[in-house]
């Protein structure tokens, strides 16, 4: 992926693995393995070359987890539809924002 495609965390590793855990915890999970998360404050996680951004992926590689905050304008950075009825149910994010999270305008 060119570098301007790339995102950059805006939190610490200490708030980043808390995303993690939170993931795991909450089973936001996807079919391909994949943890989803996101801050309780609906807080900016990280940036892209667009601009802020608000979910964070993880995916196992041999037993070691990987993470970054992705855009959701991505087709496979999409989260799962559990993990953002869930988002909303828990008050996270409005349904409305959850709408939009599902159809990539977000």
């Amino acid at each position: 992926m060119p570098i301007s495609q790339k995102s950059q965390w805006s939190v610490t590793e200490v708030e980043e693995t808390a995303l993690f855990e939170k993931a795991r915890v909450n089973e936001w999970i996807c079919p391909k393995d994949c943890f989803w998360s996101i801050d309780d404050n609906f807080d900016v996680i990280g940036i892209d070359a667009v601009g802020d951004l608000f979910v964070a992926k993880f995916w196992g590689n041999q037993g070691e987890w990987h993470g970054f905050p992705v855009s959701m304008k991505r087709q496979l950075d999409r989260p799962p539809t559990s993990a953002i009825n869930d988002w909303v149910n828990k008050n996270i994010i409005r349904k409305r924002i959850g709408n939009k999270m599902a159809q990539g305008q977000f």
